[in-house]
């Protein structure tokens, strides 16, 4: 049965400070702060403030896009939009500009409050062999442009591996 330990906190680690690992197959591995803290590959990555303060009526609209380097992300987006009236608000997390894709793809589709904001969110895991562009993209269907608050508007990206 392996050992549960506790470890100490790595960020509080010294350069110096190491931990000494058993491994199962003898032998002992040393642990430094470096290969204790995690890779800054696998930090989180956010969009620029997006511009989009509207969205028209029966359009696809990116609202927000950011480059990813290869890997595999989990990326996440949060749009609000303004209610008034009974329509549907659909956000997707799309490898296309201007793409609401279907649900499997990482988009939801909500109904939008008769008044006040209404947030919709999305998230997607992708695999990319390169260097990619990822785009949030808004769509509803209330019959006329409906505002966006670009400051509860966001998109972020975590690489997992």
């Amino acid at each position: 049965m392996p050992k549960v330990i506790d470890l100490p906190n790595a960020s509080s680690m010294n350069d110096s400070d190491y931990l000494l690992m058993e491994s199962s197959g003898g032998g002992t591995k040393k642990i430094t702060r470096a290969n204790a803290l995690p890779s800054t590959k696998n930090g989180v990555v956010s969009a620029d403030t997006t511009a989009v303060t509207s969205l028209a009526n029966n359009t696809n609209t990116t609202v927000q896009s950011m480059s990813l380097s290869a890997g595999i992300w989990i990326i996440s987006g949060q749009l609000k939009v303004l209610g008034g009236g009974d329509f549907t608000v659909t956000l997707g997390i799309s490898l296309i500009d201007a793409n609401v894709q279907p649900s499997g793809g990482g988009s939801i589709s909500i109904r939008a409050t008769p008044s006040g904001w209404t947030a919709a969110h999305a998230t997607r895991i992708v695999a990319l062999t390169g260097t990619t562009t990822v785009y949030l993209v808004g769509f509803q269907n209330s019959g006329s442009a409906k505002n966006v608050n670009a400051s509860d508007t966001r998109m972020y990206a975590v690489k997992v591996g």
